[in-house]
């Protein structure tokens, strides 16, 4: 059962009761399908979902959740960075069920700053991040049977997702990094200057 803590704005102390949804809660982030998929899974852990809500989809999302679900998925509203990263540090992985072309979802790199593997949709600029298999996985948007099944993978082997939390740590603070990034553009306007 997840801890009475829930409750409130702090997390569990304890690693791994809990995958996390956190952004903006509305139609094209994938909330029904992310939920209509956790209904189907017959599993141990929760559900929390954080942000703020828009145009009402959080109560649409409700209506959706089954009473026997209705103590597993958990809904907290928008948090400062500082408590969203105890979340995100205690969460067995992150969910990025994106059903638009997101172009670079900070979500993704804030959940690999706090060594969270992140399981996202194959759309738009979602799987130039997750490195499939090692730093998280893919799925296909807006289908119910690949979330689940995303879903199960992920929480078959919770060793693996430390793994995977440690890799995706190692590419944001690597490849991914500011230094990186401005690295390759400065790169990248040197060759159009000199073309």
């Amino acid at each position: 059962p997840p801890s009475t803590q829930f409750n409130s704005n702090q997390p569990s102390p304890h690693h791994g009761e809990y995958c996390l949804y956190f952004g903006r809660i509305s139609p094209e982030k994938g909330l029904k399908t992310l939920i209509k998929a956790f209904i189907k899974l017959n599993t141990g852990v929760d559900l929390v979902i954080i942000g703020r809500s828009y145009d009402n989809h959080k109560e649409e999302l409700l209506h959706l959740i089954p009473p026997k679900f209705s103590k597993r998925i958990h809904f907290h509203e928008f948090m400062e960075s500082d408590q969203l990263s105890i979340w995100i540090q205690h969460a067995l992985f992150s969910v990025v069920p994106s059903e638009w072309y997101d172009n670079a979802p900070l979500s993704i790199l804030e959940s690999y700053m706090g060594k969270a593997p992140v399981l996202g949709s194959d759309i738009g600029g979602i799987p130039e991040l997750i490195q499939n298999g090692q730093t998280g996985r893919l799925f296909k948007p807006a289908n119910i049977i690949s979330l689940k099944n995303g879903l199960e993978l992920m929480l078959a082997d919770k060793q693996n997702l430390n793994k995977m939390g440690e890799k995706a740590y190692q590419l944001v603070n690597g490849e991914l990094s500011l230094k990186q990034h401005m690295a390759k553009l400065l790169t990248l306007f040197d060759s159009v200057r000199t073309s």
